[in-house]
């Protein structure tokens, strides 16, 4: 008798979303939008400035020089900006910036970002089991909740980003098909693009506990190779950004260290979630209110000096409030999830949650998770574990919408009601906070002279002081980039030493000049293209110094036969042979030819995998899915 024919896979599990979710995250990006529309004649301080500089940057190449930015002139003497980890030009942000300008740009991209996580948890939830009460539950708490509104004040879109994807690839990786691993893929890669290694290597560590824990607790290897299958799909797509990347971090690595700043306690963990005012310091300046630390009782912002170095931790990390009511639901929800009658994936991505959640309490709880996984070589330049806070915050607003679903079938036939009155108090619990921290985040009005100056003027560097009364991390920068002006003292998150001297320093000689003669020789600065003309005609054999960073990718296009060379002071130097009356300088990231070879034959792997699971699902329908 012939065996029967295996059955097929069961088809994947969908969520639809409903009016309910639609609403609820247009009113998110509406709270967002409304609360960022003030100030538009106004700098974003904080690390908005170093990212405004970039895109001021990459608009300019693109729009003007019809060049990719892959070198940034404006900050810290010039470097890589394509290979930097948080350059954003290629990212959703950076297309904003791109069409909308440095100003228009950010606001939109935080206001599609709150639409983009409230969907997105709603879909998660649906996943998970959650009802309509339960979905609008979760969503309200992530996209109303205080960590975008810190993110946007801090100026550290990329974790907004971060913030908004995670939801999707938790759900795309629970969904388990092959379309769905394949999209989880992109959405890592987008991640890597919008600036962001921390998240990228954060998020595939717990996409990991979750799509590993799931595949284990359904006794399914094609989940796991599935997942696999996923990371393949993000290390392709992200490799034109990822190879050079991992170069640059080979050439300058990041210093790492278990000490300083950044590691949860217990105490802290409480006020994070439950403190409606912590966002309190975000509303002054940066100089006196930079930390929040917890000894007994919450700090609202103690200086520098008196901060207590082992509980220090930056608050726009952390601060993730839910309220007591959003607390309480979710404790409820837990304590069903425990009792059983869920899914054993909501399971799954509470204990993974709960791993990152002992993992951001750094060196401050034994045994410490944070040490060994800053053993690993990839993880050890990786600091501020408190920024783990996001994990477990996702996983308490979806608990907290298994306590409202709960609530709600207790209530019955009145359920409706208690939905109704529970959902507006969590709204008026924490938007207030969540608006307070929006409107901090373009605060820095026009100063430092440059109003005064026409919109662009030759290029040169200078060093600045950061002002005193101002929100400033760091030196601005952008305002200075807007002008064509480098500040040399710029931050740069590339730990690069300036080499380049800024016009007030006794030694400058101007932007190009010839080591052997005085005057300084006329030069255009792009953002990866240096044109000298009209060098002396009677010059003897001399050597050419670009008043820039030296990096490996600099060469000569103009005249042939010449090549770029690191000088002895760190900066960009030419040998000229005599009768030299004109030099092009041209920059190419190391690696990105070999990150788009990469790119390139990953697609075809993977278009030759897919025809050959078309073919072999023919044959055998148990390979079919997803």
């Amino acid at each position: 008798m012939a065996a029967p024919p295996p059955p097929h896979p069961a088809p994947p599990r969908r969520s639809r979303l409903g009016w309910t979710d639609a609403a609820l995250a247009l009113a998110a990006a509406l709270l967002a939008a409304l609360a960022l529309a003030h100030g538009f004649d106004r700098w974003g301080g904080r690390d908005w400035d170093e990212f405004q500089a970039d895109l001021i940057c990459a608009r300019r190449a693109l729009l003007e020089e019809g060049e990719p930015a892959l070198w940034t002139p404006y900050r810290a003497g010039g470097h890589d900006a394509w290979a930097d980890p948080q350059s954003l030009w290629a990212s959703p942000l950076g297309l904003l910036s791109l069409l909308c300008g440095v100003s228009w740009g950010p606001r939109l991209f935080c206001a599609l970002c709150a639409l983009a996580t409230a969907l997105g948890v709603a879909w998660l939830g649906g996943l998970l089991g959650l009802g309509r009460a339960g979905r609008a539950c979760a969503a309200l708490l992530a996209s109303w909740g205080t960590p975008l509104g810190l993110y946007a004040a801090a100026g550290v879109p990329t974790f907004t980003l971060g913030l908004a994807l995670l939801p999707w690839l938790c759900g795309c990786v629970l969904v388990g098909s092959r379309r769905s691993m394949a999209a989880g893929g992109a959405l890592l890669a987008l991640d890597l693009y919008g600036g962001d290694i921390n998240h990228f290597l954060f998020h595939s560590l717990f996409l990991v506990f979750v799509g590993g824990g799931s595949a284990l607790a359904r006794r399914s290897p094609r989940r796991a190779l599935g997942l696999v299958g996923l990371f393949l799909c993000a290390a392709t797509l992200s490799a034109p950004k990822l190879v050079p990347s991992f170069l640059l971090s080979q050439r300058i690595p990041r210093p790492g260290s278990m000490k300083g700043r950044g590691a949860m306690t217990l105490g802290l963990l409480g006020h994070a979630f439950l403190d409606r005012d912590a966002v309190r310091f975000v509303e002054a300046p940066y100089h006196e209110f930079v930390v929040l630390t917890h000894d007994g009782r919450l700090a609202h912002g103690v200086p520098l000096a008196e901060a207590r170095p082992e509980t220090a931790v930056d608050w726009v990390y952390v601060g993730s409030y839910v309220g007591p009511l959003g607390a309480a639901l979710a404790a409820a929800g837990l304590l069903l999830l425990l009792r059983g009658g869920r899914r054993r994936d909501f399971l799954v991505l509470v204990v993974a949650a709960g791993v990152f959640l002992w993992l951001s309490f750094g060196p401050n709880l034994r045994p410490s998770g944070w040490r060994v996984l800053h053993a690993l070589p990839v993880f050890s330049s990786l600091r501020s574990p408190e920024r783990l806070v996001l994990y477990p915050f996702l996983a308490v607003v979806l608990l907290a919408g298994v306590g409202l679903d709960r609530v709600a079938r207790v209530a019955r036939t009145r359920g409706w009601v208690v939905v109704s009155l529970a959902l507006p108090l969590l709204a008026l619990d924490v938007a207030p906070p969540t608006w307070r921290a929006y409107r901090q985040s373009f605060v820095e009005p026009p100063r430092f002279g440059l109003e005064r100056l026409p919109p662009r003027v030759p290029f040169t560097q200078t060093w600045v002081e950061r002002p005193s009364d101002s929100s400033y991390y760091g030196p601005p920068v952008a305002a200075f980039a807007a002008r064509g002006i480098g500040v040399v003292n710029g931050y740069s998150g590339v730990p690069v030493v300036p080499r380049a001297l800024p016009r007030q320093h006794p030694g400058y000689r101007g932007e190009a000049f010839l080591r052997g003669a005085e005057r300084a020789l006329r030069a255009r600065f792009g953002t990866r293209r240096v044109e000298v003309e009209d060098l002396p005609a009677d010059a003897l054999p001399d050597v050419l110094v670009v008043n820039q960073n030296y990096a490996p990718g600099w060469r000569v296009d103009e005249p042939a036969g010449l090549s770029a060379r690191r000088g002895a002071d760190g900066r960009i130097e030419v040998p000229l042979p005599r009768g030299t009356r004109r030099v092009v300088l041209r920059y190419t990231s190391p690696g990105l030819w070999l990150g788009c070879a990469v790119f390139l034959l990953g697609l075809l792997a993977f278009a030759v995998a897919a025809c050959g699971l078309r073919l072999a699902a023919k044959r055998a329908p148990s390979l079919a899915g997803g």
